[in-house]
């Protein structure tokens, strides 16, 4: 077996969380290796949650904060986050709404807590309505091309 795809086990030193990484990495001598980009951002400083890192997730297409708290790496949307900072904990079952429709936009202004259910509705009706006016503009498109 070639000895770049060996795999051992290594602890983050950041977060003390064993995961699986190639032999080399961790045989350089004083050089660390880490088991994200959060704890890789977060190795000079210890992020509190008063002043979390951040990053942007392009998996799920919106922002994410994270801090370290009793030695635990700890990660939540950064909507969810601000939400929380000014108005305590989400309750169960509820979720927080970008009232603009923009996920970038995480001001406490532009952001409201309703109901799991409504905010699927919400947005499984706008998803609909944009497949309907696609249907409509294609059908209409195809009209002026002469297809009935």
């Amino acid at each position: 077996m070639d000895r770049g795809t060996e795999m051992e086990l290594g602890i983050c030193p950041t977060c003390l969380t064993a995961f699986p990484c190639r032999k080399r990495n961790t045989r350089k001598a004083g050089k660390a290796i880490y088991c994200s980009r959060p704890c890789w951002d977060n190795r000079k400083t210890k992020r509190s949650k008063d002043k979390p890192g951040e990053y942007f997730s392009k998996k799920e297409n919106r922002w994410r904060v994270y801090w370290s708290e009793n030695g635990k790496k700890i990660c939540k949307r950064k909507a969810i986050w601000v939400w929380e900072k000014h108005n305590g904990p989400k309750p169960d079952g509820f979720d927080i709404h970008h009232k603009d429709e923009k996920r970038e936009n995480d001001s406490i202004e532009n952001l409201e807590l309703i109901k799991e259910e409504e905010h699927d509705d919400l947005h499984n009706f706008q998803k609909f309505s944009q497949a309907v006016d696609d249907i409509i503009e294609g059908e209409e498109g195809l009209q002026e091309r002469g297809y009935e």
